[in-house]
């Protein structure tokens, strides 16, 4: 993750980030192969240190959104469609890339009183709604299609 930057407004917090790909050839290789990938983005609203390690009583609000991405040889386009049913068409795989790299809008509502608190942001490819044998791959090959969470200075709500 290369940036990240919350604003907190009113009961929400808009998110933005701009995330580096690595393993990009592998990625485009599974869907070369008909694969279809999920891309997850997922967001937290932590205590601040210390207390934000405690699972449960630490993170007050969390919002994942799912996007799957595919390829269409007849076209050679590929697809990202979100959870909404939103699709987008590229018709290179380095727009796709940078599309992927640009995390725009993600707004996590907050519940009232979480007043303060840091922002917890990651990206990853879900490894388990790969087909078997690539999930296999994945976990032997420890492919590390994940990044680590990135987490903000304290903000108030």
């Amino acid at each position: 993750m290369k940036h990240l930057q919350a604003v907190p407004e009113m009961n929400r917090v808009n998110i933005s980030a701009q995330v580096q790909i690595s393993k990009e050839a592998l990625l485009q290789e599974i869907l070369d192969q008909g694969q279809t990938i999920i891309w997850v983005i997922k967001a937290q609203w932590r205590e601040p240190e210390p207390f934000s390690f405690i699972s449960g009583l630490g993170t007050h609000a969390q919002k994942e959104e799912r996007w799957q991405i595919h390829y269409y040889p007849l076209t050679n386009e590929y697809a990202l469609s979100n959870g909404a049913g939103a699709l987008r068409l590229f018709h290179h795989w380095q727009d796709l890339v940078s599309a992927l790299e640009q995390i725009h809008d993600f707004i996590l509502p907050l519940q009232q009183g979480a007043a303060r608190g840091q922002v917890a942001l990651r990206v990853y490819v879900d490894i388990q709604a790969l087909p078997l044998p690539l999930r296999l791959r994945a976990l032997l090959d420890h492919w590390k299609l994940e990044s680590p969470w990135i987490v903000s200075a304290p903000l108030s709500s």
